[in-house]
């Protein structure tokens, strides 16, 4: 095992069996295998329902591969790990709870002791811009803010890897590209790996190391496009001519009309 693979998919397969006799069971990928380098940012992208999030559930060990195996760190995935923290589309923050107590949340059903990460969230809190807010309610925080809490809630027990399903689908433009911002300022601070869901051409080449391109269902690797483009990075990487030209490349490999922007 490569010391420096964080994740190692290999003829990853997943079906879903039918509850109905005169319905047939649904392959949703079919024979995955690619690897994420450790502290490397991998986005999916691919055509709506190829079984991107099936893959991510299957990553965290949430669903298990009808064949092939998934190791992470070395480690075959035979079920839920403690080591991985999980960004969903939409803030899913207790409305009773303010955000401090939030973000805490992961260390109470860990039963770990709360004295130990205060000052983790209080980093954390501090790398978002959310400092001040700690104390509000999930209510009275805009969406954007709403889910950098909620990447403070998967990154408060320091795991290796994160995961995350399409986290800024629901935002506004503008602040889609805030958080794009902070999430890589975020990454390079924390050196975490990353596996990132989007259906975001643009957003998966603005942010990553390498983009997976799945194919329609059953989903199968089409293709892996090295992301050439030095770091750090700003928003006026998007204006440039090969930037332009790659994520066109991309949506030619996935197909017009497929995906958002």
């Amino acid at each position: 095992m490569n010391d420096n693979i964080a994740i190692k998919m290999t003829n990853v397969s997943k079906t879903y069996p039918s509850d109905c006799e005169d319905r047939e069971s649904i392959c949703a990928v079919e024979n995955i295998t690619f690897d994420v380098l450790n502290e490397e940012f991998v986005s999916v992208v691919g055509p709506s329902g190829c079984g991107k999030s099936t893959l991510l559930n299957m990553i965290t060990g949430l669903l298990l591969p009808t064949s092939g195996e998934i190791s992470v760190y070395g480690e075959r995935v035979k079920g839920p790990y403690r080591d991985n923290g999980m960004v969903f589309q939409y803030p899913v923050l207790l409305e009773w709870r303010n955000i401090f107590d939030n973000i805490m949340l992961p260390i109470e059903i860990l039963k770990l002791k709360k004295e130990d990460y205060k000052s983790q969230a209080d980093d954390l809190l501090d790398l978002t811009n959310l400092s001040g807010f700690k104390d509000r309610f999930p209510g009275e925080l805009s969406g954007g803010m709403q889910q950098r809490a909620c990447i403070c809630r998967a990154l408060i027990h320091d795991p290796k890897l994160l995961i995350m399903d399409e986290p800024f689908g629901s935002l506004d433009a503008m602040t889609r590209e805030e958080m794009n911002i902070a999430l890589l300022d975020l990454w390079a601070e924390k050196k975490k790996t990353i596996i990132f869901v989007t259906h975001s051409i643009p957003e998966s080449v603005f942010l990553s190391d390498r983009v997976v391109v799945l194919t329609g269902r059953p989903s199968k690797v089409d293709t892996i496009f090295e992301i050439p483009f030095d770091r750090p990075r700003n928003i006026d990487l998007l204006f440039t001519e090969p930037f332009r030209d790659l994520q066109a490349e991309i949506r030619r490999k996935i197909g017009f009309g497929k995906m958002d922007v």
